[in-house]
């Protein structure tokens, strides 16, 4: 499964701490960096083929717009 964080940078390690990154990384493939909502919505092909959004502070809304979009 590949996954994608999507979140304000500055808090991302509050959320995600490094032991909680690692157990998630044994179960799904995360190829990138955190990125904010701003910068997945300027380059909408980073969600292709995502199938896990790992979201916090500063996430995109999730609603049925957002979830088209990533039909692309």
């Amino acid at each position: 499964m590949k996954g994608i964080y999507i979140m304000n940078k500055e808090p991302f390690p509050l959320v995600y701490p490094d032991s909680i990154r690692s157990e998630i990384r044994q179960l799904i493939d995360i190829d990138r960096d955190v990125m904010s909502a701003e910068e997945v919505e300027s380059d909408l092909s980073v969600l292709k083929d995502v199938d896990v959004i790992f979201s916090g502070w500063g996430g995109p809304k999730l609603d049925d717009t957002f979830l088209r979009q990533r039909q692309i």
